[in-house]
């Protein structure tokens, strides 16, 4: 399964990854509604590495998290729909976050 399956009345999806190898890293967003060279992935892939955190798990074909170089990509993936639509407004947005929490205890 890739992520380019659009119809006319398809949810759009975005997911963002950083592309460490470039400099600057560049952020970039896997989709299935551009048509472009980042709408052709798999979808095993993207998730792969979108959730490549450094901290907690290995990049993947030089790619990891989104939120490494946008702590919160909504805004800028937001921008991009719009230009590619033409500011065509959109319904509903949602963006997941995942964090994590750790407690040093001290004995």
């Amino acid at each position: 399964m890739t992520m380019n399956c659009p119809t006319t009345n398809s949810i759009n999806v975005l997911v963002s990854a950083v592309h460490k190898k470039n400099t600057p890293p560049d952020l970039h967003f896997f989709n299935n509604c551009f048509g472009d060279q980042f709408s052709t992935q798999k979808v095993w892939k993207v998730a792969r590495y979108t959730t490549a955190a450094p901290m907690f798990f290995k990049e993947c074909d030089d790619y990891v998290d989104g939120g490494v170089l946008a702590n919160n990509p909504s805004e800028t993936g937001l921008t991009a729909v719009q230009e590619h639509f033409h500011s065509r407004g959109l319904p509903l947005t949602i963006a997941i976050v995942v964090r994590f929490e750790i407690q040093v205890i001290f004995a």
